[in-house]
């Protein structure tokens, strides 16, 4: 494989993992919705699937390093920035879809930030409603302790 070859190459992998992390960006939007309709079982089969799509990243990532490693040694560089876009224009493209990568990178981080602080805030609301409700059983106990006193009053009158 060429130069050339492993510049298509690198792009097609990249276009790829761009795809994948648009994927990803999209189960993070439906994590949000269905935390947001306590749905927690559809909260987890979306992270499931995240996980499945991070997995390919994972795989995206180690073809691209080994093919990048490959060549930056055949030009004998230690940057992308170094290779001559007049002769590789293609790099251009390269570095374009890298950047794409880089943008969405930093918009999934900000959504799972917010993903996990709603689920605090959720988690919080979901505590504290558990509480009420154990507390509205300690009343309703208590309650009963009374209706049944006031049982064993008429019955022993």
């Amino acid at each position: 494989m060429d130069s050339f070859e492993k510049i298509e190459k690198l792009i097609e992998l990249s276009k790829e993992k761009k795809k994948v992390m648009e994927n990803i960006l999209g189960t993070i939007r439906l994590q949000k919705r269905f935390i947001e309709l306590e749905n927690i079982d559809a909260f987890l089969k979306q992270d499931e699937l995240r996980q499945k799509y991070i997995k390919r990243i994972e795989e995206l990532d180690y073809k691209f390093c080994t093919l990048f490693n490959k060549l930056k040694s055949d030009f004998n560089i230690d940057s992308i920035e170094k290779i001559d876009i007049n002769k590789y224009s293609r790099v251009k493209n390269l570095k374009e879809v890298v950047c794409q990568i880089l943008k969405l990178e930093q918009e999934i981080k900000t959504k799972e930030f917010e993903n996990i602080q709603l689920l605090k805030e959720n988690n919080n609301y979901l505590s504290n409603k558990f509480k009420f409700m154990k507390q509205g059983k300690k009343v309703v106990e208590k309650y009963n302790v009374y209706k049944n006193l006031s049982k064993d009053k008429k019955s022993t009158k």
